[in-house]
């Protein structure tokens, strides 16, 4: 929940702020145009990475650590087959992932 509570505004705020279209929206493209579309940032990729990303976090066995962060990966790519985002909203929903808590 912390995770969420925490990385969600700064999703919100990159959509609206990057301003950039999806691949499938005919008539616009990918330029970054702040505050003209908000599907800058992939909410999808945050809400479907976070629970893989703080298991791994939760973990000490490596192997688990791998299939976590492997799995991680699953919604972004989904979301870049489906012609929904571009790569690079796809990598600026990464760091808005919370930092490892000791």
């Amino acid at each position: 929940m912390r995770g969420f509570l925490v990385g969600a505004g700064p999703v919100i705020a990159g959509q609206h702020l990057t301003g950039a279209s999806r691949p499938s929206e005919l008539g616009k493209n990918s330029h970054w145009r702040p505050s003209k579309d908000d599907n800058g940032v992939s909410g999808h990729t945050f809400m479907s990475a976070l629970p893989f990303i703080t298991a791994a976090k939760m973990t000490d066995n490596p192997f688990a650590k791998l299939a976590f962060y492997s799995g991680s990966a699953l919604g972004p790519l989904s979301r870049m087959n489906d012609n929904a985002h571009y790569p690079s909203q796809l990598s600026c929903s990464l760091p808005t992932f919370p930092p490892k808590q000791n």
